[in-house]
C-alpha cells in the first residue's frame, strides 16, 4: 500500500485531512444525510420517527440501529439506490451489501431482543398480580383464624358484636 500523502501529491502536514481523502466514502450509512434526504422524498413522517426514536439499551449500537430503520424504510419505498447514489457510494459496493445485510441483522436482533424484554416485563407483572392476590388470600386466612383463636393472641378477647354484626 503507497503513502496516502504521496497519493494525493501534497506535502505532508501533521494531523491535516487531504482534500483527496475526504471524498473517500464512509462505510456507515451517514444519518445526517439520511434524515436530509428522507423528508425531500416524502418520508418527512417516517424520518423524524427513526430520529427521535427511543432506542432501548438491548443492543450496544444505538445509531445503528436508526441506520437499520432507515435502510429499511428506504428498501421499503425503493429509494435505497438513489439514496446510495446520491449520499452513500460505499452502501453500493460489495462492502456495503454487507454492511446493509449487518444493519438488517442488528434491527432483527433488536426487535427480538425488545420482543423478549417485554415477555420477561409481562411475567412480572403477572407474578406481581399473583403475588398481591397471594397477599390477599393470607391476610384473609390470618383474619379468619385469629377471629377464631382470639384466646391465642390474649386470654379473655372477644369479638365485638352487635344486634346484627360480629367483628370481624
Amino acid at each position: 500500500m503507497g503513502d496516502p500523502v504521496a497519493a494525493c501529491g501534497w506535502p505532508a502536514r501533521a494531523g491535516a485531512m487531504l482534500p483527496c481523502m475526504e471524498k473517500e466514502p464512509k462505510a456507515a450509512l451517514p444519518l445526517r444525510a439520511a434524515y436530509d434526504f428522507g423528508p425531500k422524498h416524502g418520508l418527512a413522517d417516517e424520518t423524524k420517527a427513526i430520529q427521535q426514536m427511543l432506542v432501548e439499551p438491548v443492543v450496544p449500537y444505538v445509531s445503528s440501529v436508526r441506520r437499520a430503520y432507515f435502510v429499511t424504510l428506504l428498501q421499503k419505498h425503493q429509494l435505497l439506490d438513489t439514496f446510495m447514489n446520491e449520499q452513500w457510494p460505499y452502501g453500493a459496493t460489495p462492502g456495503g451489501e454487507r454492511k446493509r445485510r449487518w444493519y438488517l441483522g442488528l434491527k432483527q436482533r433488536y426487535e427480538k431482543a425488545l420482543q423478549q424484554r417485554g415477555n420477561k416485563n409481562g411475567a412480572a407483572e403477572e407474578d406481581e398480580e399473583d403475588s398481591e392476590a397471594m397477599k390477599f388470600a393470607l391476610e384473609s386466612h390470618l383474619r379468619d383464624f385469629l377471629a377464631s383463636n382470639l384466646g391465642v393472641v390474649e386470654k379473655g378477647l372477644k369479638l365485638y358484636r352487635s344486634d346484627d354484626r360480629v367483628g370481624v
